[in-house]
C-alpha cells in the first residue's frame, strides 16, 4: 500500500489517501480518510507497519491511525494529539516507543512524545524533554541502531548530534554537539543510508554532502561532496546490504 498526505483547500480538513500498489507499480485509490489539520506536513509509519502518524504544522497536531487489512486506515479512539508549536519534522524511534518532534525556531528544540506499545497511541507532549539543537531545524532522523538522533539545522548550517537513552527516550548532546552540514550552502534535507554507515545532506545549491557515521559513538565525519545538476530538494537511497 501507499499513503498520500493531502493539503486542505480551506480549514482543518486535510486528508490521507490510501492506495493499493499493483505488481506493475500502478497505484489505485482505495479510500480517503480525514486528518486533523489544514496541512498534512509529514507521514510516518511505525516500524512494524501497524500505525500511521501525520504531522500537521498549522494546527500543531499529530493525527493517529491503525493500519488494518489491505492497508486500510482507521482513526484511533483519540484521533489526534497536540504537539509543540511550529513543528517542522518528526521521527519514530526504531523501538516504536518514542516520537521526536523538531520545533522550527531561531533557537531550535526537539521534544518527545511517548507511545503506548499496546495501542500505538501517541501520549502527551513531554515538555520536560526539551532538548536544544541548532537554529531553525529542518529535519530529524533516528539511526537504525536506536542509539543516535540527528537534526539538520538550516539557520546555522549544522547537524546536531544526540545520544538516545533507549529505556527512557531521553536525548543528550554528544561532545562535540554538532558538525557543519554544508559549508556556506543552505541545507534542505538529509537521509541515512540502509547500512547506518553514511549520512547525506542535500542543499539548495548544486551539492550533496556526505558524512561517515562512527558506529561506536554515532559521531559524524565529513567525507565527500558531490556536485548535482542543480539545486537538490530531497534524497532517498535504495535499501541493501553491505
Amino acid at each position: 500500500n501507499a499513503y498520500v498526505a493531502n493539503i486542505a483547500t480551506s480549514g482543518d480538513t486535510s486528508t490521507v489517501g490510501v492506495y493499493s500498489v499493483a505488481s506493475s507499480g500502478v497505484l489505485t485509490k482505495v479510500s480517503t480518510v480525514p486528518s486533523y489539520g489544514g496541512s498534512s506536513y509529514q507521514l510516518l509509519l511505525s516500524g512494524d507497519d501497524k500505525y500511521l502518524y501525520v504531522l500537521h504544522n498549522d494546527t500543531n497536531r499529530i493525527s493517529m491511525y491503525t493500519v488494518g487489512t489491505n492497508g486500510a486506515l482507521t482513526s484511533m479512539t483519540t484521533p489526534f494529539i497536540a504537539t509543540i508549536d511550529f513543528p517542522q519534522s518528526f521521527a519514530i524511534h526504531p523501538s516504536g516507543k518514542f516520537i521526536y518532534v523538531a520545533r522550527y525556531a531561531s533557537s531550535g528544540y526537539v521534544y518527545r512524545h511517548d507511545i503506548d506499545a499496546a495501542t500505538g497511541a501517541v501520549g502527551s507532549l513531554q515538555i520536560s524533554s526539551q532538548t536544544a539543537v541548532g537554529q531553525s531545524p529542518r529535519a530529524i532522523r533516528i539511526h537504525s541502531s536506536g542509539k543516535y538522533a540527528y537534526v539538520l539545522n538550516g539557520g546555522n548550517r549544522t547537524i546536531s548530534m544526540l545520544n538516545i537513552n533507549e529505556t527512557t527516550g531521553e536525548l543528550t548532546a554528544m561532545t562535540p554537539s554538532f558538525v557543519a552540514s554544508s559549508g556556506t550552502d543552505f541545507p534542505n534535507s538529509f537521509a541515512i543510508d540502509a547500512s547506518g554507515k553514511f549520512l547525506y545532506v542535500t542543499t539548495y545549491s548544486d551539492k550533496v554532502y556526505a558524512f561517515q557515521i562512527d558506529q561506536s559513538n554515532g559521531a559524524l565525519t565529513a567525507s565527500s561532496t558531490v556536485t548535482t545538476a542543480t539545486s537538490s530538494n530531497n534524497f532517498i537511497m535504495l535499501s541493501g546490504s553491505w
